[in-house]
């Protein structure tokens, strides 16, 4: 059976959002959820000490050992911690009608949790910002950045709060990727029968690969239109959104030449932080 990853840390802004995209994803699938919360080892871990300096050899040992108690307390309120995180999400996927819920509790890095169980997954669900984010200036977490340049599978960046996916917006640059992207959206059952608005702001594509594009999603059972749009790829793909009630933004990790740096590089993140709606990317 397949399985949709949901990563959560508990954060009051985003957690929420992600069980609920990941209740939507797991049911239009008709795969197990899976929900997933990685305790980092820094997390739980005082940072190293110089103890070379004065003080004497009982001192020192001393401290050693109350630095490891401290770390030990920390270990347990973390995993405490997080099995209520895990319990409290896996009831509210039970709730929406979900049976087949996984849980599970990892101690180490983010990366290799995601590496170790992405195998057989459809799909990966991870919010925009996690905790440690900085909100203000609308930063995207250290988390959400690895994952997407990483990640062997689709990644479902959440939006802060859940709305149905009804209109969908395809950002078409020409790469593989995008082309990735298409293919699963047309045999995939998770968004099938939605609008579909397909748009490009480069001039490596012509209008007739859109309008093919636009042939080949109505053939696939989808009401689809298709755009060009002006401007930098990241403000004019925003401001569609705004304009044209976007639920679902989707993109592709590499294209050509300008997009693909845009796309992998740093204004990668640009396009999550900048449109206020989930994002769905493909490598």
């Amino acid at each position: 059976m397949t399985k949709v990853l949901g990563l959560i840390d508990g954060s009051q802004h985003y957690t929420p959002s992600v069980v609920d995209h990941l209740a939507f994803a797991a049911k239009a699938l008709g795969a197990r959820a899976e929900l997933i919360h990685v305790i980092g080892r820094r997390d739980i871990g005082s940072a190293p000490a110089d103890l070379s300096g004065s003080l004497d050899l009982g001192a020192r040992d001393e401290l050693l050992r109350d630095l490891a108690a401290h770390d030990e307390q920390r270990a347990k309120l973390a995993r405490k911690r997080g099995h209520v995180i895990l319990s409290d999400a896996a009831q509210k996927l039970r709730e929406s009608g979900l049976q087949d819920v996984g849980e599970e509790l990892v101690l180490g890095d983010l990366l290799e949790a995601v590496e170790k169980r992405e195998q057989g997954a459809e799909l990966l669900v991870i919010g925009k910002r996690g905790e440690a984010a900085d909100f203000a200036r609308m930063h995207l977490g250290s988390n959400v950045d690895r994952i997407m340049r990483h990640a062997h599978v689709p990644v479902l960046v959440a939006s802060r709060a859940f709305r149905p996916i009804e209109k969908i917006l395809v950002a078409y640059d020409g790469g593989q990727s995008i082309l990735k992207a298409v293919d699963f959206l047309r045999r995939s059952p998770l968004l099938k029968g939605r609008q579909i608005e397909i748009v490009q702001a480069s001039t490596n594509s012509s209008s007739s690969d859109l309008e093919r594009l636009r042939a080949d999603f109505e053939a696939s059972g989808f009401e689809a239109s298709c755009k060009m749009l002006q401007g930098e790829p990241e403000d004019a793909i925003a401001s569609e959104c705004e304009r044209s009630d976007i639920d679902l933004v989707v993109v592709g990790a590499s294209g050509h030449s300008r997009l693909r740096a845009f796309f992998v590089g740093s204004t990668a993140n640009e396009i999550v932080r900048k449109c206020m709606r989930p994002v769905l990317l493909f490598r």
